[in-house]
């Protein structure tokens, strides 16, 4: 199961920037929430459509989000980049999910008899961060 990212649309975005919020910030966002909710990608011309972004506007925001990490292109279709998983796991990171985990990770090495490994996000790439091993269990090797 998927949870759809809701993005505002740029109409509603114009109307409630009295609040001081900068617009290309906003529109890229929007862009930015609706990448992440398409699984194949989009062309710029319907991510345009969807977002009701002007289309020169969402090239130029594609241009400096490509350049930044946080969207590739593959040919003409966009998706979301991996820079954005600098921010995802920093997110992560600080919630200490490690600590939260390690009670349920015991208890099922108790359960099952197999030593679990808590993994979180190192970025750029997935590190084993630790391995329980609950008292009179014995260690599998993969």
């Amino acid at each position: 199961m998927t949870k759809e990212i809701s993005a505002p649309q740029p109409a509603a975005i114009g109307k409630d920037n009295a609040g001081g919020r900068v617009q290309v910030i906003d529109r890229s966002i929007v862009l930015l929430r609706t990448l992440a909710n398409l699984k194949h990608g989009a062309s710029a011309l319907d991510l345009a459509r969807q977002t009701g972004i002007e289309r020169s506007t969402i090239h130029r925001l594609l241009k400096t989000l490509t350049y930044w990490g946080l969207i590739e292109s593959r040919g003409a279709t966009y998706h979301i980049g991996p820079e954005s998983l600098i921010y995802s796991a920093a997110y992560l990171n600080r919630l200490n999910l490690r600590r939260l985990a390690l009670p349920y990770a015991i208890e099922l090495q108790r359960v099952i008899g197999e030593r679990p490994a808590i993994v979180s996000l190192s970025v750029p790439r997935w590190s084993t961060c630790r391995e329980i091993t609950a008292p009179g269990t014995t260690t599998r090797h993969w």
